[in-house]
């Protein structure tokens, strides 16, 4: 098995982090269980430090890390990816309007981290019969797409005019 980070290409890695820290439930340090070489290779640089400014992890050791990488160059061109985070925990079985009360709440909480809400819609598809209700929500440096039935969509990015699509934004400035 292969162990693998999400690295991310940034101009201001800290602000980055911060937000994303909030929004994923992550931490700034590699947390003590489970006992991996890669966590452990963390720790090590860490040094005498509590905690890094640009990486995060996961405060169970279950999913990858995150670095945002500072880079000097501005972003050139949109990002081929995205992170989709599922606050509904993709629990089907939720109805629609606990479904819905999930998702406003952590709108909420990215409205806090200072986002704002661009737009709200509600589709319903014939072909597989459900119904999708989403958000965006849009700050300098991040964005989030959030949806009751399908999840979270949310990437730091520079905000965009209405009714862009969400899927093509990008991941870092």
């Amino acid at each position: 098995m292969v162990f693998w980070q999400l690295t991310i290409d940034a101009n201001d890695p800290a602000v980055l982090a911060r937000f994303w820290a909030q929004a994923l439930g992550y931490q700034p340090a590699p947390p003590a269980e489970p006992q991996t070489t890669w966590h452990a290779h963390y720790r090590a640089r860490l040094g005498k430090d509590v905690a890094f400014g640009d990486r995060l992890f996961d405060p169970a050791g279950l999913r990858p890390p995150i670095w945002f990488q500072e880079v000097p160059e501005a972003k050139a061109g949109k990002n081929r990816v995205h992170l989709d985070l599922c606050p509904t925990g993709r629990d089907n079985a939720l109805p629609m309007e606990r479904r819905i009360e999930i998702v406003e709440s952590k709108v909420a909480e990215l409205i806090r981290l200072g986002a704002n809400v661009e737009r709200r819609a509600r589709t319903t598809t014939r072909r597989t019969r459900s119904t999708t209700w989403s958000c965006t929500t849009r700050k300098a440096t991040s964005s989030a797409s959030v949806e009751a039935q399908g999840g979270m969509q949310a990437r730091p990015g520079p905000a965009r005019p209405t009714g862009t699509p969400t899927r093509a934004d990008p991941l870092h400035r």
